[in-house]
């Protein structure tokens, strides 16, 4: 059982980190564009874009993937993610900064962290929808048994420090629509404690006023819709072995009520994406390991209609209403 699970492990592994950008964006026939809208899409932190209905704005471009999940404000402006600052020897670890960049004014600004050991992040860089702060979680021993929300004001860059739930990374947050709380996935436990085992995700509620979280549901990659009503999320991981690679797509709402799942669907990476009108979500499922390749989905709530917007392209992070 202990092999078994361990097997099961290495493949979410695989299927949701090993997408790269060596060969950027060549290979792919198109990148998910949706009309009216403006995406964000690539591999971070070493490829990012943001595409509208006829434009690309490139973010970054190279060749590094890491575990890092990159976020979109509201307006579709301002990108929160960890930005590769130097060229570094193959197989070091990139020397890395907690960064937004703006597509008005082409440019990054980067901002000093508590956290010492940005280099080794692995997780989410969730920003507020109104753009004025950003979020990331970290669970690192060398600083604290317990992992820690990060919460920086752009504009003075004041940082916050909270406590939260949960012992593992990488974590990933979503913050709500008011930016008063933030939502997050965490393991309970330790990997000798069993959490690479048996996959024991649970999703946390950190409001930032109390600094005190509140458990909502068992899942993980968390995504707090723009209306409020909702929390979608990949739920908890099936024992059985004809289950392995598929993932739950459920909603919840905030106070942990009225949990349903929408649909399952095969090696889902990324995290479900909400359209601004809180109707419809993105998915993102592999297509080609070797190409590194994605189909990207869009998901009707009401409906549970799934309409398939590209075919072998690069995952979706973040969607806008393009103005």
């Amino acid at each position: 059982m202990k092999w078994r699970g361990l097997t099961l492990a290495l493949l979410i592994a695989c299927l949701t980190f090993t997408a790269g950008s060596e060969q950027g964006w060549q290979g792919m026939k198109s990148l998910p564009r949706l009309p009216g809208a403006r995406l964000l899409v690539g591999y971070p932190p070493g490829t990012l874009a943001v595409t509208g209905p006829e434009n690309t704005w490139m973010v970054a471009e190279g060749t590094q993937y890491l575990s890092i999940y990159p976020s979109l404000s509201r307006d579709g402006n301002l990108v929160a993610a960890t930005r590769v600052k130097d060229i570094y020897p193959m197989y070091a670890a990139p020397p890395m900064a907690i960064a937004t960049y703006s597509l008005s004014e082409h440019k990054w600004t980067e901002y000093m962290t508590q956290y010492e050991h940005v280099q080794d992040f692995e997780g989410s860089i969730a920003i507020a929808p109104d753009g004025s702060k950003l979020a990331f979680a970290v669970a690192d021993p060398r600083v604290s048994p317990r992992p820690h929300m990060h919460v920086i004001e752009l504009t003075s860059g004041a940082e916050r420090r909270f406590p939260i739930n949960g012992r593992n990374s990488p974590i990933q947050a979503s913050w709500s629509p008011d930016g008063r709380e933030i939502v997050y996935d965490s393991y309970p436990k330790t990997n000798s404690e069993g959490a690479i085992i048996d996959f024991s995700h649970e999703l946390f509620i950190l409001n930032l006023k109390t600094g005190e979280s509140r458990k909502i549901a068992n899942g993980r990659s968390p995504a707090w819709s723009p209306s409020g009503e909702w929390i979608c999320h990949l739920g908890p991981y099936d024992a059985d072995r004809a289950a392995y690679g598929i993932s739950k797509i459920m909603l919840v709402r905030p106070d942990g009520t009225g949990s349903r799942l929408l649909r399952k669907e095969k090696y889902v990476g990324s995290g479900p994406v909400w359209s601004p009108d809180s109707k419809s979500i993105l998915v993102s499922r592999r297509r080609d390991i070797d190409k590194r390749t994605e189909d990207v989905k869009v998901l009707n709530i009401a409906t549970r209609k799934v309409t398939r917007i590209v075919k072998g392209g690069p995952p979706v992070f973040g969607w806008a209403e393009a103005k």
